[in-house]
């Protein structure tokens, strides 16, 4: 079985120092190990929770595999939404849990601030900005794409996909990978970097880096699913005006943002894609 886990650079240490073989037993308080069953639910931990608690702000995400005949014996317990499903280890199993891991442990995303500093260069895959090119080009050209600079464009009937590398101004190692969608029958945007809706991509392995491109690109490009957020969008701004987002009274814990998807939206724009 495939399992996640959010952990924090702590965590991450010691699970470096024992070779990435195994997690650090659990502290007095710590009665419990959770291993959670999808990556999605992982990385939220990852990048809301241990980003804001943690005394360095940074937050990481595990995967590794268990046999899945030891790990049958633990029920998959769901606390929140359908994907927030994880195990159970009572802390005195996790020795017996560590030794049933299959091969190693890896990080597969970094989440936090500063986001590529030393210690995310030496413990999770990090691809060069050329590598990445170069990887990236026969297969964007294959589905396409059409090059420019760094910017990869795709044009269809309804939507202009684009995969966007950029450069850091700050650090010549650092860049930035921010794949956006532009709604073809809807006012555009003031420019073309990015889209009406883009995210920015952690830098981990290229492979990863595409596969969440791809899997952006595909739930984005759904008109049904366009609508059904900017509609949420637009309820949560009417609770949580700018005014009071300002002044930091908005609860963002019990009325979260609808997605994590950036929106460059006019509110022309939004009622157009409403109106879709």
């Amino acid at each position: 079985m495939i399992l996640y886990r959010p952990v924090g650079t702590k965590e991450l240490q010691l699970i470096a120092k024992s070779g990435f073989k195994c997690f650090p037993p659990r502290l007095p308080e710590q009665p419990i190990f959770y291993p959670v069953l999808s990556k999605e639910y992982a990385t939220e931990i990852a990048s809301n929770w241990n980003v804001k608690y943690n005394d360095d702000h940074m937050g990481f995400v595990t995967q590794f595999e268990v046999d899945d005949e030891f790990v049958k014996k633990y029920e998959p317990h769901t606390v929140g939404a359908s994907y927030h499903r994880e195990l159970w280890v009572p802390a005195e199993e996790l020795e017996k849990f560590n030794k049933h891991i299959i091969g190693t442990i890896s990080v597969i995303a970094a989440f936090g601030t500063p986001p590529r500093d030393a210690i995310v260069k030496k413990y999770i895959p990090y691809v060069k900005e050329e590598d990445l090119i170069e990887y990236v080009k026969p297969i964007l050209k294959a589905q396409g794409f059409k090059k420019k600079a760094k910017r990869w464009i795709k044009v269809t009937d309804h939507f202009t996909y684009i995969f966007f590398i950029q450069g850091s101004c700050y650090d010549k190692e650092n860049y930035y990978v921010r794949p956006g969608i532009l709604v073809n029958d809807i006012d555009p945007v003031p420019f073309l970097c990015y889209g009406h809706f883009f995210i920015d991509i952690p830098i981990t392995t290229k492979e990863e880096i595409l596969n969440q491109a791809e899997a952006f690109f595909s739930q984005w490009s759904s008109i049904d699913y366009l609508k059904k957020m900017v509609s949420a969008f637009v309820e949560w701004e009417k609770r949580n005006p700018l005014e009071k987002r300002r002044s930091g009274e908005v609860d963002y814990e019990s009325d979260p943002v609808p997605a994590d998807t950036l929106f460059c939206l006019s509110e022309r724009a939004k009622e157009q894609i409403l109106k879709l």
